[in-house]
């Protein structure tokens, strides 16, 4: 009983986003690819229970994708709530997870900062840049294993790269 009343729970709150979320003319459309995205990714997380020293997320990806379709506030909020909920099923939340956050959204403002460029391609240097950034973070201020953070940061860089690369043409102008 416990669980069903749990479960119905998260769904009024996921109808409730959406709802909300329509009300500032956000797309249905924008909408259900973004819960797709953040379901993704919470799927795709699920390795960190494994505790392997990769970093693949869809959370950035589809922070840049949405930033270009329907603006910053939007590719923000996907970053926030693909972030946390990424981390928060699988390994629970952590000042690893607001990291993750703020690595998503500075990549999306990043973009966004640049719309004469190519978004796939600034995409990719904004990844780098802000990965190398994260990199020194953990290395400087976490003093956290150096063999570890560069894994991580280059399995966010090709991860984030050939998503961008194979299906962000795609899902930019499926949302535009």
């Amino acid at each position: 009983m416990r669980d069903s009343t749990e479960l119905l729970l998260k769904l009024g709150v996921v109808v409730l986003i959406l709802l909300v979320a329509m009300l500032f003319g956000y797309t249905p459309q924008l909408l259900l690819v973004g819960l797709a995205m953040v379901l993704l990714n919470i799927i795709v997380r699920a390795y960190k229970r494994l505790h392997i020293p990769v970093e693949v997320e869809v959370a950035t990806f589809g922070a840049i994708v949405i930033t270009v379709a329907a603006g910053l506030k939007a590719g923000l909020l996907f970053a926030l709530v693909a972030g946390y909920l990424g981390d928060r099923y699988h390994v629970g939340v952590s000042m690893y997870t607001v990291i993750l956050i703020g690595e998503s959204m500075l990549t999306a403002a990043i973009v966004a900062a640049a719309p004469q460029v190519d978004f796939v391609t600034m995409g990719i240097i904004a990844a780098v840049v802000v990965n190398i950034a994260v990199l020194l973070l953990y290395h400087v201020v976490l003093t956290s294993n150096p063999v570890k953070n560069v894994l991580y940061s280059l399995t966010n860089i090709l991860a984030t790269s050939y998503l961008l690369a194979k299906l962000g043409p795609f899902f930019v102008r499926m949302l535009a």
